[in-house]
Order: C-alpha cells, then structure tokens, then sequence
C-alpha cells in the first residue's frame, strides 16, 4: 500500500508499520475506529467500576478543579485591589514619592 512502511527484525518478522502523514489524514476516520477497537480488547479483562462511581468521580474531579481555579482568580482579584488601593489611597502615594 503506498505510504505505509512495514518494519521487520533480522528474522523478517514484522515489529511495526510506518504511515506516512497523508495516508493517516485519508483514512483518519477508520484509523480511529481501529484504534478504539485495539484499546477495547486490550482492556476487556481490566475489573468493572460501576457508573454511578465513575459519575462521581468525575464530578469530584471537576469541582477541585474549579475550586483551583477560584483560588487562583481570588488571589489575583487581591492583587489587583492591593494595587488599586495604593493609587487610590493619597497616603501610600505620598509615601512611594518620597522613597529614593
């Protein structure tokens, strides 16, 4: 098949497949398909989560990654107010004038 490579060991037996760029871009859709099917039948044997717990996970998941990201929002809606309160405040830009 034009622009897949097959890679064979000193015995001639086949250890992998090269497919060129363009090739994958044309049968993007089936290479998807059987790259679904590989991962399946490799995990076929892995041990059963029910879905209510996976549900929950994911969901916990989820609000420490929100929580995260509200810290980080919080700590720089400090910062900012820190810095708005020294160009508002009269005092602290006297004091920042007067250093050297």
């Amino acid at each position: 098949m034009k622009g897949v490579k097959y890679v064979v060991d000193e015995n001639d037996i086949l250890k992998a497949v090269v497919i060129d760029i363009k090739t994958l871009e044309r049968y993007d859709k089936k290479l998807e398909d059987l790259l679904d099917g590989i991962i399946a039948e490799s995990r076929k044997n892995d041990g059963k989560v029910p879905l209510e717990k996976v549900i929950g996970k994911l969901k916990k998941a989820e609000q420490k990654r929100g929580q995260s990201k509200n810290v980080g929002l919080q700590e720089k809606l400090n910062r900012a107010n820190k810095l708005l309160s020294r160009v508002s405040n009269p005092e602290i830009l006297n004091q920042q004038r007067k250093l050297p």
